[in-house]
């Protein structure tokens, strides 16, 4: 394979990478949370932890191969990463554009990493109901549930917005970049 062919392949991973991330944020933040609000906290908790072991593997595996082809993408275009070092490129309005992909991109890792790997643990430990819990035990499970799943989903609205940002970066930087 030429190293066109593997522009292109990479930038068709790329993509799709982008339209499995953005689309799962998307379905996660707009039709899974507020169907999770409309049924009983326990049965809550299942679908939650069902949905949210798939999101973390299929969306975080996204958000990383996108992180993966972008720089294996300045790779070849550049004949390596020291493009990343040279002052001159932030100076183009191309390297400004990739600067907002690539920044969007590390803080929606980074707010993924904290989503996965801290916050979600913690709310799924909250969610889980006593054997047979009585009516005000629901209550009480319902309320710290809707309070818990609140910084889920402000988390998960703040790494759509990330995203976006990314793709605005990335959208624009073959036109020519921004400003």
């Amino acid at each position: 394979m030429t190293e066109s062919d593997w522009l292109k392949l990479l930038r068709a991973i790329h993509i799709a990478s982008f339209v499995i991330f953005i689309g799962g944020e998307f379905f996660s933040y707009f039709l899974v949370r507020p169907t999770l609000r409309r049924i009983p906290p326990p049965q809550a908790a299942v679908v939650e932890q069902r949905l949210g072991n798939l999101s973390v593997y299929l969306f975080g595996g996204a958000l990383t191969l996108l992180g993966v082809t972008g720089l294996l993408r300045l790779y070849l275009m550049y004949d390596g990463l020291g493009i990343l070092g040279d002052i001159n490129f932030y100076s183009s309005r191309y390297g400004r554009a990739i600067t907002i992909m690539y920044s969007c991109w590390f803080l929606a890792f980074l707010v993924y990493l904290f989503l996965a790997f801290y916050l979600r643990p913690i709310v799924l430990h909250r969610l889980r109901p006593e054997a047979n819990p009585g009516a005000r035990e629901l209550g009480l499970l319902r309320m710290r549930r809707d309070t818990a799943a609140l910084w889920i989903y402000r988390t998960r609205l703040t790494i759509l917005i990330l995203g976006i940002g990314a793709a605005v970066g990335g959208m624009v930087a073959p036109l020519g970049g921004l400003f």
